[in-house]
């Protein structure tokens, strides 16, 4: 049975509600163009990218055509290839983790005397355009050597935007401003550099919301934890319409005692007066342990003092009632990572390369209420890999209750047979996913198989 979302009805049980609308899904998605991720190897019309219940595709690629006079030399022509007209324009990815443009009619050693790396980037009169399936805005767009030329940027129905290098950053926040992109609208980044015909840039990664009232925690560097923080520094942050501010406490830190450069049993605490301090790094947060030194620590693996290493972590709270709606982790290779509400129970992440390769989890301790000032307790164990590492680049909250669409794993919108393999694999994997957690226990587990059966079979589990 396919269920509408236009024509959902509010079922009540006592565990907790069954149908509801998506409209309480988490907010900030980050669409990271990394290598093996959707758009990798040459992608075409119609390529899906789903990060956490948000979907982008593929509408159409483009590039200008080169020919060549058979003796070596190409020359740009003024016909445009374009995907939607047959030509095998594509998206592509290199080893940097960026998203460009794969031009079929002229190859990297023939672009220019082989400046750039053609198939990957995006070069001058190259784009593409992308849609997504619900309304979005734009928080944040990050482009890689963007040196020459300028980047368009043009959305449907909305208007066209510039890009230029600044000399600081291609980090651009709200580059569009507030502003809902609605779904289906064509979304066109597009390259221009004519005086610098080989000149390049590349899509590193951005992200959208789908609500202008949750609040994102991002952990840039020169943010509030960085440079060695202890308890009670603040971290505030506030919603992208401005109408909801929420305040993020450090309640305490800690850190396992080295001495002679190995851990031993004893922890040290900041809330018992050790000097264990928050710190940032590449744009993400974690622990400096005051009793080991980056050069120190199992011969110098890893970056210690930013990161969250074998038995550290941290612990926050919030300032009012919240949903967890999306935890962001970076360098999560090894070990696993639990996150322990106070009154809420326990929940373990650990890497997933395959369904999940951005490491951020969506509704990450269930979808209920995170009481204000409970103590969140957040740690890495990794005792077969002492030197594993994990950050923190963002926590995205919301003080809206979070309606959920039971049965829709493969959150379309709609309940039907596509929605059995996520089922199974959120089984198998153990995923937190409310969608998958039909019976409203906080795990997913084989207690909710017959109710999943019978939500697909039109029925009230």
């Amino acid at each position: 049975m396919v269920v509408p979302k236009s024509t959902l009805a509010l079922v009540f049980s006592t565990a907790c509600i069954v149908f509801a609308s998506l409209a309480g899904n988490a907010n900030a998605q980050r669409f990271d163009f990394a290598n093996d991720t959707a758009f990798d190897g040459g992608q075409g019309i119609g390529t899906p990218m789903t990060v956490g219940g948000v979907t982008a595709s593929i509408v159409d690629v483009f590039a200008p055509e080169f020919t060549s006079d058979g003796m070596g030399t190409f020359t740009q022509t003024t016909n445009i290839l374009r995907a939607s007209a047959g030509d095998a324009v594509l998206a592509d990815i290199g080893t940097s983790n960026s998203l460009g443009v794969d031009n079929p009619s002229i190859e990297d050693d023939d672009f220019f005397m082989g400046a750039g790396v053609e198939f990957r980037d995006l070069n001058d009169g190259e784009g593409l355009v992308i849609e997504f399936d619900v309304d979005v805005v734009f928080t944040e767009l990050d482009f890689q050597s963007l040196d020459d030329g300028m980047v368009t940027v043009t959305i449907e129905s909305v208007g066209s935007f510039d890009f230029v290098d600044d000399g600081q950053s291609d980090t651009f926040p709200n580059p569009f401003g507030i502003v809902l992109i609605p779904a289906g609208a064509d979304v066109t980044f597009s390259m221009s550099s004519p005086t610098v015909p080989g000149g390049t840039a590349r899509i590193a990664e951005f992200t959208v919301a789908t609500s202008l009232e949750d609040v994102s925690f991002v952990f840039s560097n020169q943010s509030a934890f960085d440079d060695d923080q202890g308890i009670g520094t603040a971290m505030t942050a506030s919603s992208l319409d401005g109408n909801n501010t929420i305040m993020l406490t450090l309640v305490d830190l800690f850190a396992p005692e080295f001495v002679n450069g190995a851990p031993t049993t004893n922890i040290l605490r900041a809330s018992a007066g050790d000097a264990v301090t928050s710190d940032v790094g590449s744009n993400s947060l974690g622990v400096n342990n005051p009793s080991v030194t980056d050069d120190d620590f199992f011969m110098g693996a890893g970056i210690e003092t930013r990161d969250i290493n074998d038995q550290e972590g941290l612990v926050i709270e919030f300032d009012q009632d919240v949903v967890i709606t999306e935890i962001d982790f970076a360098s999560l290779d090894d070990g696993t990572v639990t996150i322990a509400v106070e009154g809420g129970g326990s929940f373990d992440f650990v890497v997933d390369d395959i369904n999940n390769p951005t490491d951020t989890f969506s509704f990450p301790v269930g979808t209920e209420f995170v009481s204000a000032g409970s103590d969140i307790t957040i740690s890495l164990a990794s005792p077969d890999v002492p030197d594993a590492s994990v950050r923190i680049s963002s926590i995205q909250v919301s003080t809206s209750e979070v309606m959920t669409l039971k049965g829709d794993v493969d959150l379309n919108g709609v309940i039907d047979f596509f929605d059995i393999q996520p089922f199974i694999d959120a089984l198998a994997d153990g995923t937190n996913q409310p969608e998958a957690d039909i019976d409203c226990s906080g795990t997913v587990d084989f207690f909710d198989i017959q109710p999943f059966i019978t939500v697909l079979a039109g029925g009230s589990p």
